[in-house]
């Protein structure tokens, strides 16, 4: 037997409406997000690069959202984690500095 009946909402009622104190709280997150960007913005520029790199990955991520992870299904392994190499210009050993002075790689 069928959970639902063919050609009837499983829920006739609707979404629940969202109360006042719920639509104040997300109008009040919403008037903050303007002041946060502006701080992620500024902390792109950062010394430290740690920093940069965190609020800049905070911005693409909420532009673009987070990169898809595939799940392999058919196997009963673990995923093998990525292998990123994050290395940074040494004017020693390289003759050309990569782009932002990071150089990213699959090695």
């Amino acid at each position: 037997m069928a959970r639902f009946e063919k050609g009837k909402s499983g829920n006739p009622s609707g979404r629940p409406k969202q109360t006042t104190d719920e639509l104040d709280l997300i109008y009040a997150c919403k008037q903050k997000s303007i002041k946060a960007l502006d701080k992620l913005e500024a902390l792109m520029d950062s010394e430290n690069e740690g920093i940069a790199l965190k609020a800049s990955l905070a911005i693409i991520e909420r532009a673009y959202g987070k990169p898809r992870q595939e799940i392999d299904t058919t196997t009963n392994q673990p995923p093998e984690p990525p292998k990123i190499v994050i290395s940074f210009f040494d004017p020693k050993d390289d003759k050309e500095p990569p782009k932002n002075g990071i150089r990213i790689t699959d090695d």
